[in-house]
């Protein structure tokens, strides 16, 4: 399963049973779906929570970095174009986002 790894859960126990006992949830995808099917969404929602979470936040991530790129591109060709040349200072700019 390509996303196996993701839908691995720590064991857990209840508040004071005993820790010889700890269980593991079964978050496999066959039974992500048999559940679902049954009406039972709590392990839909832990996998949804294991795997969009962190998916979410990485292309928040991209965008944020792809803002303070285009900015410092803006920055360093704005004063390039204005003073040396034009077509320099959009290879530097250009330089600088892909950079």
């Amino acid at each position: 399963m390509l996303f196996a790894f993701a839908l691995d859960a720590p064991p857990t126990t209840e508040a004071g049973a005993d820790p010889s006992l700890t269980t593991t949830p079964d978050l496999s995808f066959s039974n992500i779906i048999s559940s679902a099917r049954a009406g039972d969404f709590e392990a839909l929602m832990a996998a949804a929570i294991n795997i969009a979470i962190p998916a979410a936040l990485s292309l928040v991530a991209l965008f944020v970095g792809y803002l303070i790129a285009k900015f410092a591109a803006r920055i360093v060709a704005a004063p390039v174009c204005k003073r040396v040349d034009e077509t320099l200072g959009r290879f530097a700019g250009k330089f600088v986002f892909n950079g």
